[in-house]
This record gives C-alpha cells, sequence and structure tokens, in this order.
C-alpha cells in the first residue's frame, strides 16, 4: 500500500473535489487511487468451559486447551519432567527434581491440590493469528479465581509457555509462590 501523502489543505469539500490526500484534525483521507490497510484478523474466542478432568488422558497438542490441559495433568500427577516437556522453556534436571521434591513436601499444598489441578476449568481460549493464545481458567490451584495462561504453536504443536509451578526467580504474575519457595 503507498504511504499516505500529507498536506495542509483544505477539506474536500471546500477544495471543489480535489481528490488529493489531506490531512484535517490529525485525519489523514486517501485519494481514489490508493487502498485501504486490509482490516487485520481478529482474536479468534472460543467458548470452552470444560474442567481438565474432561479431557482425554492422551496428551493431545492440537488445540491450546488441549495443551495446557495436558500439562495440568502431568502436574496432578506430580511429573514435573513430563510437564515442563510440554512447554516452551526447559530446564535442567536438578531443577526440575527440586521442583518435584518441593511439590511432595510442601506443608502449605492443600491436601486437595490433585483435584484442584483436575477440577481447574477452562473458560474461554483467544487465538491471535493461530500461533498464540490467552487460555482464561478458573482453578483453585492457581491463585485468585482467575488466570490466563499463554501458549504458543511451535513447530506445529501447541506449547505452554511459561513454566507451571514456580516462584522466586521465575515467578510470574500467574505461578503460586506457596508451590516451590525454594526459588524466592
Amino acid at each position: 500500500m503507498p504511504a499516505p501523502r500529507f498536506s495542509k489543505r483544505k477539506p474536500v469539500a471546500e477544495n471543489n473535489g480535489d481528490e488529493n490526500n489531506i490531512v484535517e484534525n490529525n485525519r489523514v483521507e486517501y485519494n481514489s487511487e490508493q487502498k485501504a490497510a486490509p482490516e487485520a484478523k481478529p482474536i479468534e474466542h472460543r467458548a470452552i468451559n470444560k474442567r481438565i478432568k474432561d479431557f482425554p488422558e492422551k496428551t493431545d497438542l492440537s488445540t491450546p486447551e488441549s495443551a495446557l490441559a495436558a500439562c495440568g495433568r502431568q502436574i496432578e500427577k506430580k511429573n514435573i519432567k513430563a510437564a515442563m516437556e510440554l512447554c516452551w522453556i526447559k530446564m535442567d534436571a536438578d531443577t526440575i527434581r527440586d521442583i518435584e521434591d518441593a511439590l511432595k513436601h510442601a506443608p502449605d499444598l492443600p491436601k486437595d491440590f490433585n483435584e484442584q489441578i483436575l477440577d481447574s476449568k477452562i473458560i474461554e481460549v483467544l487465538t491471535y493469528k493461530d500461533d498464540f493464545a490467552g487460555v482464561v481458567v478458573n482453578s483453585k490451584a492457581l491463585q485468585g479465581p482467575y488466570s490466563v495462561q499463554y501458549l504458543g504453536r511451535i513447530d506445529g504443536i501447541w506449547k505452554y509457555l511459561d513454566a507451571p509451578l514456580l516462584s522466586g526467580e521465575y515467578q510470574t504474575p500467574q505461578a503460586p509462590p506457596r508451590i516451590c519457595k525454594k526459588y524466592r
């Protein structure tokens, strides 16, 4: 698209039908030979309203919601290594082992933590350009009643863009700090 030409001419109506570009009150008008910018593809909204436990147990990374559910199932099983394999962020074996130990021995971890993970409800998915998604989740296992988890399509599959259950050095707004105090 050609760049608009700016001028200080009077509006078209006052310029006897002149079709050149004009600027009036910081508004650019294009002449009939120039084309307007194509509209950007809107963000796709899809209502899901499904609990993690309602997704198939088989790992499916074909949609943001199924990829997040797969990660949640691995966290519920306390298999952090498998959960991290579903994430874009990679961690060394020592860090993964520390997180797994923290999960096993966290005194302030609710007794029904596993059930809270499986009861987490994926409310809605907002997808931008079919490769970045925000998944709105309602969960007692996370801080606050609602959170947005971010996923990206990498090499054709959806991956969680954050590291679940981390805090401190790796703290993110949606990571529950009560899980892994060692990293505060």
